[in-house]
Order: structure tokens, then C-alpha cells, then sequence
């Protein structure tokens, strides 16, 4: 079994934790995990303990969408295969892309990006997503990132271990 970490902001030191404790106590030998901040991908990359098979900095992810084509083919099958009805609220709720609001702003409806670049945020993150596990490990966040991330092992039936979030 593999199992995959969402590893917020600074979690992906008590991730490494969990990810330590699944391999002694149930065995599992191969771990992924998507990473928030570039110090915890350092340290990530830089531990002994537990041999990461893939590892992604959500930054890294976040700068290809602006080169990756859109496919509009590819966006209907992840609007019927994950559609809320529609992908769009997987963006309402991250308040950065749809709303151009940081932490403690006050608040206003003008996106910092078009519809086309949110669209191809979708594409790259699913793409990117694509990868197979057997448990997903992650904090319940407010990001589009996090709810993608949920809704995949969700769909693919991936029993998933969340820890609460703020």
C-alpha cells in the first residue's frame, strides 16, 4: 500500500511523523506527499527516515499551469468525473485565485486571474494529482488544492485519514 500526504504550511513535519509511525506499525513501505512550503520540501528531501517515492512542491505545480495548453476535452471529463456539479466550486472556495483576497483584506470580487488561467489551475492540478495510492493522509483545508486532493481519493475509494484543521 502507498500512502499520500497533503502537507500544509508547516504539518509536513508532523506528516514526516505519521508517515513514520503508518511505516512501523502498519507496514507501509511507500509514501508520496504534496508540499506547501519549500522549507518543508528541504527537509522533506533531506531525511533518512522515510524514503519519499514522489514529492511535489505546490509552487513548482502552481508555476506550469501559465505554459500548459488548455484541453477543454480534459476539463469536461474532470467536470464529469468530479464536477460539483460544475469544477467551479473546487475555485470558490479558495479565496487567493477566485477572489484576489489575502489573509486579513478586506474583501472584494475581482480575480487576480482570467477565467481561461483558473481553468488551466484546474488542469494542471489534476494532472499533476494523477497518481496512485492507497490511503491519502491530509488536513482538511480551504484551498481549491486541498478539496481536489480530498475528492480523488474520495472517488478512486481511498480510505483517508484527516486531521482537523482550523
Amino acid at each position: 500500500m502507498k500512502a499520500c500526504f497533503l502537507l500544509l504550511r508547516r504539518f509536513a513535519y508532523v506528516g514526516h511523523a505519521m508517515a513514520i509511525i503508518f511505516k512501523k506499525k502498519y507496514g507501509i513501505q511507500e509514501f508520496s506527499g504534496y508540499v506547501r512550503i519549500r522549507d518543508s520540501f528541504k527537509f522533506l528531501q533531506s531525511q533518512k527516515d522515510i524514503h519519499y517515492t514522489q514529492l511535489l512542491l505546490d509552487e513548482d505545480v502552481f508555476k506550469t499551469y501559465k505554459q500548459e495548453p488548455l484541453d477543454l476535452n480534459y476539463i469536461k471529463h474532470l467536470e464529469k468525473e468530479y464536477g460539483l456539479p460544475n469544477l467551479w466550486p473546487y475555485l470558490a472556495v479558495d479565496r487567493l485565485i477566485r477572489y484576489n483576497m489575502p489573509i486579513r483584506e478586506y474583501p472584494y470580487n475581482t480575480p487576480k486571474f482570467t477565467h481561461e488561467e483558473m481553468m488551466r489551475m484546474l488542469q494542471t492540478q489534476a494532472i499533476s494529482g494523477r497518481r496512485k495510492t492507497g490511503l491519502c493522509c491530509f488536513l482538511r483545508g480551504r484551498r481549491f488544492k486541498h478539496n481536489a486532493f480530498i475528492s480523488h481519493c474520495q472517488k478512486k475509494g481511498h480510505p483517508d485519514f484527516s486531521y482537523p484543521g482550523h
